[in-house]
């Protein structure tokens, strides 16, 4: 695992514990490393700046509530709190579903963009690269809502296996093959994606 990953992850747990124990000094600077990526995770599945902002709201409420209740030994407090900003969509969702006014969740993030693209200096390598974003896009707006958003949070959200399966209430090892089944599926049907590897023009994604 990268280092920086797990420096992060023991510094959450660190000022979760300080929290715990009333510091409140400790609860901001935690509040602060985790409010971006919440503030991701909802904004790409809930349309409305207004809603999503209430959502997170919800999010961080229940964190507070529930600070006494994370289990070190399943995994970081960065998956334990997209656990509860993925509940948090579920029910907003499921309200909307109840009042007829359900739409279908957006997993593809602005994040992905990232993990894909580089910094190309031409313009017309920059021209090139759009055109494999655009088709990878269209290609993940057709796939079902899990594989969405499971791609989502292990290269838009750049969780590991195990935190992914954490946050979707799987299993590492299932997590891992719906991955690999996924990019290999991607690869075959993206002409792009067989001749990046190459040119160096497309995403190379780790299932690790």
């Amino acid at each position: 695992m990268d280092l920086s990953v797990t420096m992060r992850d023991a510094r959450h747990r660190l000022l979760l514990e300080l929290a715990r124990r009333g510091s409140e000094e400790a609860f901001r600077r935690l509040y602060a490393e985790l409010y971006e990526p919440v503030c991701r995770y909802v904004g790409a599945r809930v349309r409305s700046p207004e809603e999503a902002e209430d959502l997170v709201a919800t999010v961080f409420g229940r964190f507070v509530e529930g600070l006494g209740g994370f289990d070190a030994g399943r995994g970081p407090v960065t998956a334990w709190v997209l656990g509860m900003a993925r509940h948090a969509v579920i029910d907003h969702q499921r309200r909307q579903a109840a009042f007829g006014g359900a739409r279908q969740a957006a997993a593809l993030t602005d994040e992905l963009h990232d993990v894909i693209a580089s910094d190309l200096p031409d313009p017309l390598g920059a021209l090139v690269r759009d055109e494999e974003i655009r088709a990878v896009r269209d290609w993940m707006r057709r796939q079902d809502a899990q594989t969405r958003e499971l791609l989502d949070l292990r290269f838009g959200q750049g969780l590991t296996s195990r935190e992914a399966a954490q946050v979707m209430g799987l299993t590492p090892e299932a997590v891992r093959k719906r991955s690999e089944r996924a990019l290999r599926q991607m690869r075959q049907e993206l002409p792009t994606a067989d001749k990046g590897q190459e040119e160096g023009g497309a995403p190379c994604m780790n299932v690790e």
